[in-house]
This record gives C-alpha cells, structure tokens and sequence, in this order.
C-alpha cells in the first residue's frame, strides 16, 4: 500500500517537473480522506434533516444506574426539528423507502446526484459565477426514430436495428434525466423555503461543516476518487450553500417553461409505440409482435420511476 502511495507521489513529481497536467492517481490516503468527507457529509445531513434515531439497546433488568432519556431540550440542541416541520407527499402510484422512513437526508443526497448528473460539473464549475442562463434542450424525442413509431397496420414496423434502439433509449432518457433534475431542485428549494426549516439548520451550525468537506471532496474528485460522492462538489462551486440555492433556483426559472413540452413528448411516444397499454392481455400481444417494444416499455418505467422519486414538501401546520 505505501509502496503504490510512493510510486503515485513520485508520478506526481516526475509529471510536475516535465509540465504535464496532474494525473488521475490518488494514494489511498487520499481515497480515505476523501470517503471520510463524503461519509462526514451525509452524517451533517442526517443530523440536520431526520428524526431523532431509536435507541438500539435498553439497560438490562438489573441494571443499578439505568440511563434517562434524554429530555427535549437535550434532544433540541443535537437533533433538527424538520422533519416535524414538514410532511412528504409522494403520489399514490410512487412508493420510496426514503419518505416511509422518513429519511429527508436521503433525499437531499438524492437531489444533489441528479442535479449534478444532469448539468455536468462543466456546468458547475462555469456557469455558478456568472449570470448567463444555462444550456437546455429545445426540444424532446424529436429524432426520426423517436417520431416513427410501429408503423402502420399495412406496414408494421416489428423489429428495431440495435443502434435506432439504442438511439431512442437516448431520447428517454434525455427527457427523464432532466425531468429528475427538475424535480430534484424543486424539492430542494421546497424543503428549504418552508417555515422553520432554515432556522433548525442555522441553530445546529448551519452549512459550514458540509460545506467544509464538501470542499475536500471537490479538491480529490479527479479519477476514481470518491466517485460516489462527487456529487457533493457541486456546493463547493457555488461557495456556499445559500448561494447554491439561490443558483439552482434561477436554473428552475429556465426549466419550468420545458417541463410541459417534455412531459408531452415522451406521451406522445409512449403512444406512438404503444407501451402505455393497460391491458395486460393486449400488453403481451404487442410485446410478441414487436419485441423491441418490451425493452422500451422497461426503460421508461426506470425513467419514471428516477424522475418521481421526489416528494412534495408540505408544510406542517404548527
């Protein structure tokens, strides 16, 4: 391990001296400190968003000096009160492990990844310090493939080449990734725009912790590095989190005039290649005529399934 650690920091000097960009390579010290930031993160967001956490153990019977509970006031000073701020509404249609447990944190984390997965760290790392609107689509599933459908009834179109499939798979998932992002600020900005929320976060510290090790993980994001939180960086391009927030809520005012048109177009293609069929009986039959139809039909469903997975915040009447 410290002989990979000494080769990778030797790699570093040589590149340096021959004025190469930095290489990719990170020691394991740096995977370690990098996943104790991202792991410090999602402690911060837990501490500030979820209920209090159930004891896991009880004193025994015989216990002489059993611990007390701990009182509110104990429980106000380490623990935030959103969570009886604020109530999760998911669909009817949409069930989340996340909302039946509760688990706000997990949707924070959740919203960050789509939204920096959508946008880009390009993105980020541009356009957080400038004014000029970001870059959306001005259109949706308009590729031939994605107008053509199944054909007619005289001429049925029952198979799919590989790569128009692969093509239009595109197109969804185009149409669901930013819809996921959209959702996702929308629920950002929902849960911190209701009444209390910014002050149970300020009276636990506030951002500077997170925002702190967020900046760790943005400085050892380069390769495989942390991959899994590299999402986290995106606060550290916008300097602080209220600056984030204020960032992603100019970039919902650009995306709410497209959400509509997205929505229809992927009906209308849902339509155009019959996946939204109720019947199970006429479901089978189209999925034997055209089999490719199957394979669609499953990437939509994936699709929704990521860009409805954010609930509605509704305030609690206190």
């Amino acid at each position: 391990m410290y002989m990979y650690d000494f080769e990778t920091i030797l790699h570093r000097i040589i590149a340096s001296s021959k004025d190469v960009s930095k290489p990719s390579l990170s020691t394991h010290l740096e995977l370690r400190l990098a996943e104790f930031a991202g792991q410090s993160i999602r402690f911060h967001l837990r501490r500030l968003f979820n209920p209090p956490p159930l004891p896991y153990t009880t004193p025994p019977d015989d216990c002489s000096e059993p611990s007390l509970p701990p009182t509110p006031k104990e429980i106000a000073l380490r623990q935030s009160r959103v969570s009886d701020l604020v109530e999760l509404e998911l669909p009817v249609t949409t069930r989340d492990s996340a909302v039946a447990e509760g688990s706000i944190s997990s949707l924070f984390s959740l919203a960050l990844v789509r939204i920096y997965s959508y946008f880009g760290e390009d993105t980020f790392a541009s356009s957080l310090d400038k004014d000029d609107p970001i870059r959306l689509p001005d259109t949706f599933c308009s590729s031939p493939v994605s107008q053509r459908g199944l054909g007619t009834p005289d001429h049925p179109v029952c198979s799919m080449p590989e790569e128009d499939l692969n093509e239009l798979i595109g197109d969804i998932n185009d149409v669901y990734n930013f819809l996921a992002a959209h959702h996702a600020i929308k629920f950002l900005l929902e849960l911190m725009n209701a009444p209390g929320v910014g002050r149970e976060v300020n009276k636990l510290g506030g951002w500077s912790m997170i925002e702190k090790y967020a900046s760790v993980i943005k400085q050892h994001s380069s390769g495989a590095t942390c991959e899994e939180d590299a999402h986290f960086a995106a606060i550290t391009y916008a300097g602080t989190m209220d600056r984030f927030f204020a960032k992603i809520e100019d970039w919902l005012s650009h995306m709410e005039p497209k959400t509509t048109l997205a929505e229809i177009s992927i009906k209308q293609l849902m339509k155009r290649y019959k996946t939204n069929t109720e019947s199970p009986r006429k479901r089978r039959m189209i999925y034997r005529r055209f089999p490719h139809v199957k394979k669609i039909a499953a990437v939509i469903d994936e699709g929704n399934a990521r860009a409805c997975a954010f609930p509605k915040v509704v305030p609690v009447e206190q």
